[in-house]
């Protein structure tokens, strides 16, 4: 794993960015509403493409819908921006609204040919169901509906990507302290911009890597084969 600085080759990587990368603020936990993303995501998507085609990478990003509020994320390269899925889970900011419906689409994306790419935004990346020991609230029918959903994605993304060489990015604001999010079978790469969390990349055995330091805006690249090794 290396920081990228000026002048280093990121030629043919797969880069994954933060969660609301278009918000252009600090993403914000109160409760409250909130002021719309400074940087509209289609204009964030054309900026991301050009430098996609000209350095010859691929994006994962997660950013949030100036109109319709939805939380989602995108795989971008040369061709036109692939949406991935929507954010099920409400973390509380009113940062965006929660998908209710048709929240996955192209999830994962064959890419190259031996690799599959999914994605998770955030939370949605671990199991939120309610468990007995919780506080009575969590046990509240608005919690435990979105929270069975998302699960179900993520066991359903799981499944469809089990046998294969595969990758879940992760666009997050996360504590991760708190959270350890993992995908059996497959490497994770998340993505955070949470300044108390931390960056990550784990291979296929769920094995961190290597995480980045926190709080520096930086890209650190690790080799494919040492998050997917080829079976022998």
């Amino acid at each position: 794993m290396k920081s990228v600085q000026s002048g280093n080759d990121v030629t043919d990587s797969l880069i994954v960015l933060p969660e609301a990368f278009n918000l252009g603020r600090q993403y914000d936990l109160n409760d409250g509403a909130k002021e719309r993303p400074l940087l509209d995501e289609q204009d964030v998507l054309a900026r991301l493409r050009e430098i996609a085609k000209t350095h010859k990478v691929v994006f994962v990003v997660g950013l949030i819908e100036i109109e319709a509020r939805r939380n989602s994320a995108y795989l971008v390269d040369a061709g036109s921006p692939r949406l991935m899925c929507h954010k099920i889970m409400n973390d509380g900011s009113q940062e965006y609204e929660p998908c209710t419906s048709d929240c996955e689409r192209e999830n994962p994306i064959g890419y190259g040919d031996e690799m599959c790419v999914g994605a998770l935004i955030c939370a949605d990346a671990i199991d939120n169901r309610p468990k007995k020991q919780m506080v009575n609230w969590m046990n509240d029918q608005r919690c435990r509906e979105p929270a069975e959903s998302a699960f179900q994605r993520l066991t359903s993304l799981q499944s469809n990507l089990k046998g294969k060489r595969s990758l879940v990015c992760v666009p997050a604001y996360m504590l991760t302290t708190m959270y350890n999010p993992e995908i059996c079978g497959s490497g994770l790469i998340l993505a955070n911009s949470h300044p108390g969390g931390s960056s990550f990349i784990k291979d296929n055995r769920s094995c961190k890597l290597r995480a980045a330091d926190e709080c520096l805006n930086q890209i650190c690249l690790e080799e494919i084969r040492s998050i997917m090794p080829q079976e022998k």
